[in-house]
Parts: structure tokens; C-alpha cells; sequence
């Protein structure tokens, strides 16, 4: 079995990361920065803040830490101190997020929003474990399943309809970055493509919808499917055509502006790299319609009386 050599450094940051000093230090350098301390920490700072009072064993772990997790600015520098590298933001951001940790489970009822389905109160569900729902226990219709941090959702455990603002503001920032051929999750290109099947997609999909679109990076392979409409929300003759009839695409959840907006979706005549679809929109007697090509694109919109 061969191993590369990427393998053999993440092999060896991880088994760094294996110690709780160390881990703590990560935690209190970048606690610092956003509470009004220097982007940097001295010596004897750092080993305050984490508690270690002996003074060369606390050295030892920070020196584990080395140049892959923690950076030091040289006495020559105008700051002076240790400050975190990109590397070590990441794994602090990830203690933040609760991903290792977890949280208690949240279930509350909204207070603003109700099912555009049954108009009964909506449910915002987290699990505890990177994964939130936002969906009706009146009728059972789903509106929301995606990763959400754990952290995140118990800070608004008290407040339903801000939890669900901020998943659907999670989830709509990064559909946003995957449809623009970036991924969220780790920078790589996404290919994406229309398809009609949604025996095709391995995720669960609603069968009934007559086009989604696939989103697939090639660095992580990661990406999801959604309903093609969902997917052209941020194209600027949507978001004209919102603005004119007051529909807000920011500041309401993704799901009441497809409502709001009478959206139907057609699939036209296969093309000979793949299908195409038109999703149009209604309101105050002006209709909106785009035209979906097989890779996902908008192309043609065409607005209008109905």
C-alpha cells in the first residue's frame, strides 16, 4: 500500500495535534485577536492564558507546534510574539464549530415563519451533529437539510427564527461559491451540470421536481444537488426583476421566494451535450424566464407581461 507524501505530513500535523496543552494554544491565540488583543502574544502571555506554569514544558509543546500551526515574529519585526499560521486558524476555527465536541440538539418552533404550504409554525431542528432541518411538523413538507456547526446552532438555541436565518444564510453562501465553480469546503473547481434524473444524484432529492443541478468538485469530490431553481436566485435579472416587485432575495429564506415568485420549471428538448430547462416566475402580471443550459449556465432571460 503506498502512501504520499501529503499523507505523511498530515499523518505527522495530526499526531502534533494529539495533546491538549497544544490544542489550548491554538484556542487562546485565536480567542486574542477578536477580543481586542495584539494579533500576537509573547512567551509569557500565551503561557498565562493557557495556564502551564512550568515554564519549559509549556516551550516544548509550543516548539511541537513548530512552524505548521504557530508562526513568531523575529525581535527585528515591529510585532513581536506568536500568532497563528493559516494552518492553525484552520484547526482553530474547527474547535470553534463545535465539529469534534458536538452540541446539545435544538428543536424549537418559529415565531416568524410559517409553512408556505399549511401556514402552521415551522420547526428548526438541530441534531447536535453538523446537520440542521427546517421543516413543518403540521403537513411534513421539508424545506432545509444541511450541515450547519454544531456551535452555531446551540448560540441561537434560544432563538428559532434567527437559527433559521442563519442556515439559510449558510446555505445559500456557499450554493453561491459552488455555482460559481468554487468549493466552499476546500477551494478545488466544481463541474457542474443539469440533469433530469434524480435517480442519478446520490443524495435525497425531491423526485417530483423536473430538473436539478449537480455540483461536483474535483478536489474533495464534495458538492450538492438541487432543484434548478434554487440555483439561479443570485442571477442579477432575478435579482432585478425581485427588487421591482419587492421581493427581498436576501432577507427571506430561500424557499418563500421561490413561493413568492409562482416558479415553474420546464425541461425543453435534450440538447447534444445534455438537457436544458426554463425556470420562470411569476408575479403582478410580469413574468420572468431563464433559460438553463446543460453545464448549468444561465443563458437567455427573457422578461415580460404575462
Amino acid at each position: 500500500m503506498s502512501h504520499h507524501s501529503d499523507d505523511r505530513t498530515a499523518t505527522e500535523a495530526f499526531e502534533t495535534l494529539a495533546d491538549a496543552t497544544r490544542l489550548d494554544i491554538l484556542r487562546e491565540l485565536g480567542r486574542a485577536e477578536p477580543h481586542g488583543a495584539p494579533t500576537s502574544l509573547s512567551f509569557s502571555e500565551l503561557r498565562a492564558r493557557v495556564g502551564v506554569r512550568d515554564s519549559s514544558r509549556f516551550n516544548y509543546h509550543l516548539q511541537k507546534l513548530g512552524d505548521t500551526f504557530v508562526g513568531r515574529f523575529e525581535e527585528d519585526d515591529e510585532r513581536e510574539g506568536y500568532y497563528l499560521t493559516y494552518p492553525g486558524y484552520t484547526i482553530y476555527r474547527l474547535l470553534v464549530r463545535g465539529v469534534f465536541a458536538g452540541s446539545p440538539p435544538v428543536e424549537a418552533r418559529t415565531e416568524e415563519w410559517d409553512c408556505p404550504e399549511c401556514g402552521s409554525a415551522l420547526t428548526v431542528a438541530s441534531r447536535g451533529d453538523g446537520v440542521t432541518d427546517v421543516d413543518c411538523p403540521a403537513c411534513g413538507a421539508d424545506y432545509l437539510h444541511y450541515e450547519f456547526p454544531p456551535h452555531g446552532a446551540a448560540d441561537r438555541s434560544d432563538d428559532a427564527d434567527a437559527l433559521l436565518r442563519a442556515v439559510d444564510a449558510w446555505a445559500r453562501s456557499q450554493l453561491l461559491l459552488f455555482d460559481r465553480g468554487v468549493c466552499p469546503w476546500c477551494g478545488g473547481r466544481v463541474d457542474s451540470h443539469l440533469t433530469t434524473d434524480p435517480d442519478s444524484l446520490p443524495h435525497d432529492v425531491d423526485e417530483d421536481a423536473p430538473a436539478f443541478v449537480r455540483y461536483v468538485c474535483g478536489g474533495c469530490g464534495g458538492g450538492p444537488s438541487v432543484e434548478v431553481d434554487y440555483t439561479v436566485l443570485d442571477h442579477p435579472a432575478l435579482v432585478a426583476f425581485c427588487h421591482d416587485h419587492s421581493v427581498d432575495v436576501r432577507e427571506e429564506p430561500i424557499w418563500y421566494v421561490v413561493d413568492r415568485l409562482d416558479v415553474a420549471v420546464e425541461v425543453g428538448d435534450e440538447a447534444p451535450d445534455g438537457p436544458v430547462a426554463a425556470v420562470s416566475m411569476t408575479t403582478s402580471g410580469e413574468r420572468l424566464r431563464l433559460r438553463v443550459d446543460a453545464d448549468a449556465r444561465v443563458g437567455d432571460a427573457e422578461r415580460g407581461p404575462v
